[in-house]
Order: C-alpha cells, then structure tokens, then sequence
C-alpha cells in the first residue's frame, strides 16, 4: 500500500563525483542542497554572489562572475551610511564602497581559475517575478528595502527566459574546457508575496521555460519542487513559516538528488565523509579514553588514506579538528 505518489525521476545524463567542479547558482533552495555538497566534500562554489531569484538576475550575475559585468562607482548607492547595488546581494553592502568593488574583483579572480574546470551548473529557479528600477532602467538582483515606488514590478514570459538562459548557458560553455552539464531545479519554495495564483503562474512560466531549454545538449531537470508538491504533500514537511521546506524535507530531496546524481561509488565516498563528521561531532565524556583515543587517530588515517587517493577532497581542516582531540 502506498501513502504517496513517487515522482519518477529519470536517468541523469551525467553523474556528479568528487572529481568534478561545479557551481550551483540560484534561490536559497539552492544552498540547501551546495551546502550540503560542500559538507560532503564535493568541489562546489555555492552561490558566491549571495541567493538570486530570477533568471534574468542569475544571468546578469553569471556575467559579473564572468567578469563581462564590472561593478563601477555607478552602480553603487548610498543608504544610511551604507554603500550598496542593486546587482548585489546584502552580504556585499558595506561601508567602504571600495571594498564592494575589490571584493568582487577577488570573488571574479577565483572564478577565473576554476572556471576551466567547471563541469556542472546546478541553477535553481526561485521566482518569474522580476523588479525594474524605474529610473535607472534596469532590472534589479536585491531592491535593499528601497521605497516600492521606485519599481516596477511584472513577469517574465516563458520565451524571455529560454533566451536569457540559453545566451548565458552558451557563452559559459565557450568559457570552459569541459562538456558543461547543466542541472535546472525550481525552487519549492513559495513565494508568498505573489500571492497564491501569482506564485502559481511564475511557477508554470519557469516550468515552461525549462522543458524548453532541455532541448539543449547535456542539460538536466531535477524535480525538487515536483517531490515537494506529490511525494511530500503534507505541512508537517515545511519549516514554521509553513513557506519553506523543513530541515527533513530538504534532508529527503538531497537523498534523491544524491541517488539520482551520484554513482555508487562515490555514494559510498558520501558515507565516509559522513562518518568522518560525525566523528568530529562526538564529544566524549572522558576525551582520554585509550579506545576513543584510538578511534580518532584512525579516523585521522583514513582522512589521509581519501585525500592520498581522492586529490580533489581536502580533510586537512577535518584532521586538524581531530589532531587537536589528541592534545
């Protein structure tokens, strides 16, 4: 007897290992599941530029980490003592408007240098609904609580997207060495404000717009929002705000992402690494105990036995944690 209906999930065209650099890009659902790729040790730049929730704005952000957009004393305003851009996220505001812009200019100098690596692109799509500075003429990544009047508010169209997105999705891939395997997801994350019909409608034009864009070579959908909405369709699987997905839904999606993604072996890897954490996590009650004593300085030489064999996963931070158990 089943309780719910199973999104069928099809073959990825691409799996991902510890081997592979990539880069996922998007609304907050996709830190949920970066992050939890970064925890288990996946080469992953993980929303660099802070979350971004429009295609237009994640496109517009592709091209500053490019560095094709360069952030200039223009693009940035002051507000309460603080320099801010509407092309930036909050985590880029700051006092010292230069320090915006070497900041960014670091941030592009790293990309730089993984960029020819890069083999993947997670990109999640969080909302259709765009903002356009009405003065300036643009659209905006972060409005930064400005006065709403100096917006205007509308929808992208499904057709707007497909060409935003395949014009990035194009020159990314003449930017690297590899064969770019893109990952779309939309966000399952609803978006309140929109009101009920209004998410609904921005959820169907990004829909819409990615079964287009699967026309694409080597690009992918996986169907979080789709797990969301069927497999888990009860209250009890969102956070309190009842908008975002609890730490168990997230934890349930990231177990399908990883089966679909990941071949057996370097599943097998994740489960290490996850013992591995929770061996740091343990706090004993007596730390110099033989046996825990022993437990940790096997667990030190099996960080040196992944990295020696896995050069792409760095432990040193996890062994020094683990050295220090020992002092």
């Amino acid at each position: 007897m089943k309780f719910t209906t199973e999104v069928a999930i099809p073959p990825p065209l691409c799996t991902i290992t510890h081997s592979d650099v990539g880069l996922a890009i998007g609304s907050c659902f996709t830190t949920y599941i970066g992050e939890r790729l970064q925890q288990l040790k996946f080469p992953i730049l993980v929303n660099p530029l802070g979350t971004i929730y429009n295609p237009f704005s994640i496109a517009q952000s592709i091209d500053i980490l490019l560095g094709n957009k360069q952030i200039q004393d223009e693009d940035l305003f002051l507000e309460q003592g603080v320099w801010q851009s509407l092309y930036l996220h909050t985590k880029y505001s700051s006092r010292n408007k230069e320090d915006i812009k070497q900041n960014i200019a670091h941030l592009q100098t790293e990309f730089s240098i993984i960029l020819p690596q890069l083999q993947y692109i997670i990109i999640s799509l969080g909302t259709a609904w765009v903002y356009k500075h009405k003065q300036l003429g643009c659209i905006v990544n972060n409005c930064h609580k400005l006065p709403a009047h100096n917006f205007e508010r509308y929808r992208l169209e499904p057709k707007e997207i497909v060409t935003i997105l395949a014009n990035t999705i194009e020159l990314l891939r003449s930017k690297t060495n590899t064969e770019l395997h893109i990952i779309f997801t939309v966000s399952p994350i609803r978006h309140t404000k929109d009101g009920a019909f209004g998410n609904n409608v921005s959820k169907a034009a990004l829909l819409l717009a990615i079964d287009e864009l699967l026309e694409l070579p080597n690009t992918y959908y996986f169907p979080a929002y789709e797990i969301v909405l069927d497999e888990l369709r009860d209250y009890r699987f969102y956070a309190q705000d009842m908008i975002h997905p609890s730490d168990t839904a997230v934890a349930y999606i990231f177990e399908k992402f990883q089966s679909t993604m990941c071949n057996e072996q370097t599943r097998t890897m994740c489960k290490t690494i996850e013992s591995i954490n929770k061996a740091i996590q343990h706090k004993p009650f007596n730390n110099t105990n033989p046996e825990y004593t022993k437990f940790i300085s096997n667990t030190i030489e099996e960080c040196k036995l992944i990295m020696q064999t896995h050069t792409k996963i760095d432990l040193n931070y996890e062994i020094e944690l683990l050295q220090n158990r020992l002092l």
